[in-house]
């Protein structure tokens, strides 16, 4: 079979009744790739049986046309939510690229974890994305390392293991300002914020969240810029500083309500945090009343 790029999807559906063994397998992975956004459907039954072919002895498949098949089926069955699947897959094609000695295991692995937050489970996810560091400290490419330190600690953070959560971040701090990767400085910014605002060190949170507002200032995103606001609002409302507080929410709240596009549990959150407030400032009925509106939200976010 000649390069891919030189066959039409349609010349290589004409082109499977006429191959046989591993050349039909390979036909059959050239063709999912290309049906993948127009049929999921397709490309996965079309992986399924090159999986198959690549699995019998008699195809003298090499490791990496089974590790790709096996690849190719955890992402396809990821985009289906058939998550549990796909990471058995994902397992598959990772011990086969470790035997082949692929070069970009790191990928692999916050892919693989990406598939554990999914399913819920962080252990496995953070296990993956130190894996991934421990890669990335010996390959010695700082970008990437700066990146699974993040990943690791929005893993420890879901865990509930915040003082390591901030330490990870840290971490990646070093690495993107080093790298001047600004935009990620003031991602890790508004998270390191929200562990110490989960510690209960409102002073290091009011901190961290400033600095990540003072570098959105030069990045506008609404939707970070509103979670930034959310947290200083809960930190200086922890503080019993309801003037400033308000300041935060109201940004906050404009922020998530007028975003193009909606994050309805943010603006539920925001919601939750604006009845705090009022309860804090004496305002019982007018908490009670944005409560019953709330409920109706909260009912129909997912």
């Amino acid at each position: 079979m000649s390069e891919e790029a030189e066959y039409t999807a349609e010349e290589l559906w004409d082109l499977i009744p006429r191959t046989s063994g591993k050349v039909r397998a390979d036909v059959m992975m050239s063709l999912a790739k290309k049906v993948t956004y127009r049929s999921k459907h397709d490309a996965l039954a079309l992986m399924e049986s090159a999986r198959e072919i690549y699995e019998d002895p008699a195809s003298e498949a090499l490791i990496s046309d089974k590790a790709n098949a096996y690849l190719g089926l955890a992402y396809s069955l990821n985009q289906l939510e058939r998550v549990n699947e796909a990471l058995v897959e994902m397992a598959k094609a990772i011990e086969l690229y470790k035997q082949d000695g692929f070069s970009f295991q790191d990928d692999l692995l916050r892919a693989q974890a990406e598939m554990f937050s999914k399913v819920g489970n962080w252990q496995a996810a953070l296990e993956c994305q130190l894996e991934a560091v421990r890669l990335n400290e010996i390959e010695g490419d700082q970008k990437f390392l700066g990146l699974s330190f993040q990943n690791a600690g929005n893993c420890l953070g879901e865990l509930g293991q915040f003082a390591e959560a901030i330490e990870n971040h840290k971490k990646a701090v070093a690495i993107y300002t080093e790298a001047q990767e600004l935009d990620e400085v003031g991602n890790c910014f508004e998270k390191i914020a929200e562990f110490y605002l989960e510690l209960g060190e409102y002073v290091e949170a009011i901190a961290y969240g400033q600095r990540a507002l003072n570098l959105s200032f030069f990045n506008y995103e609404s939707e970070s810029l509103a979670k930034t606001h959310l947290i200083m609002t809960k930190a200086f409302l922890a503080q019993g500083d309801l003037e400033t507080s308000s300041q935060h929410l109201m940004d906050a709240k404009a922020l998530a309500n007028y975003a193009s596009e909606k994050n309805w549990k943010l603006i539920a959150e925001v919601e939750q945090t604006r009845i705090s407030h009022l309860k804090a400032g004496g305002f019982a009925d007018a908490a009670d009343e944005a409560e019953v509106r709330l409920e109706t939200l909260r009912e129909l976010v997912k």
